[in-house]
């Protein structure tokens, strides 16, 4: 089965020799605002470090950097940095979300910024997704809901509750096997939402450019949880998503039994209307990793 505009590498580190100018310019020298790096619990003084998780261009050579303040399981606050064409930091701004929220994505357009955040309910054990909008001149950000995945949104697209419910959501890095994930296609025209329900059944919901729900699905494997991991997931800029799994055979968990490959990857192809495979053998490789590509062809 061909499948368009979509691709598969195995990505592999490799050098050569060639020519290539490279221009390389360096920022003036800038340290944490105190009350970012420091915190005092117990008495004990603890210096939390930034982590970067996203970059992204701005009009005029300039960029937008978005790093976590973490302490624990969930971030602490997060900062919002501007700079200039010049590596020069023009605007900085510190975000105390709500317990048990977390920042997925980032937009930009023209003059905008949108941060993608989501929200954990642990008592009432729903999920709230909402979009943080601002200039990027100001970074004065205002909050909009823009989904909400409970007990009644559930029944409501896809006819059936969950008793009792309960949706899983990715705060953990290492919970490596449950699909749980925001993307922006390439054209940051269309977002893909995906979460776990506890019936094992996967839940997509697809947005438009303004974050309208243009469709959602439910998927799921015929197989046992741990004869599976989840490599990636993508969607493209016409609003179709792929998903990339690695599937074990002969119900084990073994990379190899008998010297021989004892998994596959299987690549499906999900939209509004359509659930189609595609299954992905190498014989003569053992894969560590396998990633997704997408491109769009002019």
């Amino acid at each position: 089965m061909k499948i368009k505009s979509l691709f598969l590498f195995l990505i592999v580190n490799f050098s050569y020799s060639q020519d290539i100018a490279i221009s390389i310019k360096k920022s003036e020298v800038f340290k944490e605002e105190e009350q970012v790096s420091k915190l005092i619990i117990k008495k004990k003084e603890l210096r939390l470090i930034p982590k970067l998780i996203y970059s992204e261009n701005i009009q005029n050579g300039g960029f937008i950097n978005v790093e976590e303040i973490k302490l624990g399981r969930y971030p602490k606050k997060y900062v919002v940095e501007c700079f200039n064409s010049e590596l020069k930091l023009i605007k900085k701004v510190t975000l105390n979300l709500d317990e048990r929220s977390v920042i997925k994505g980032v937009k930009i357009t023209n003059d905008i910024i949108e941060l993608i955040v989501f929200k954990y309910d642990k008592l009432k054990r729903f999920i709230v997704v909402n979009v943080l909008t601002s200039t990027i001149d100001d970074l004065s950000f205002t909050e909009k809901e823009i989904f909400v995945l409970n007990q009644e949104t559930y029944k409501k697209y896809f006819g059936k509750p969950i008793e009792p419910f309960f949706i899983n959501i990715n705060f953990r890095e290492e919970e490596k096997n449950n699909l749980k994930e925001f993307k922006f296609s390439l054209n940051k025209k269309f977002m893909v939402l995906t979460f776990d329900s506890k019936d094992q059944s996967h839940l997509f919901f697809v947005f438009d450019n303004d974050f309208k729900l243009i469709y959602h699905k439910a998927f799921s494997l015929d197989l046992e949880k741990r004869f599976y991991e989840y490599q990636d997931l993508q969607v493209d800029n016409s609003g179709n998503v792929y998903l990339l799994v690695e599937k074990h055979e002969n119900n084990s968990t073994l990379s190899k039994k008998k010297g021989e490959l004892n998994y596959h990857y299987t690549l499906y192809d999900l939209s509004k209307d359509k659930e189609r495979k595609l299954k992905v053998l190498f014989k003569d490789y053992l894969v560590n990793s396998l990633s997704l590509v997408l491109y769009e062809k002019k």
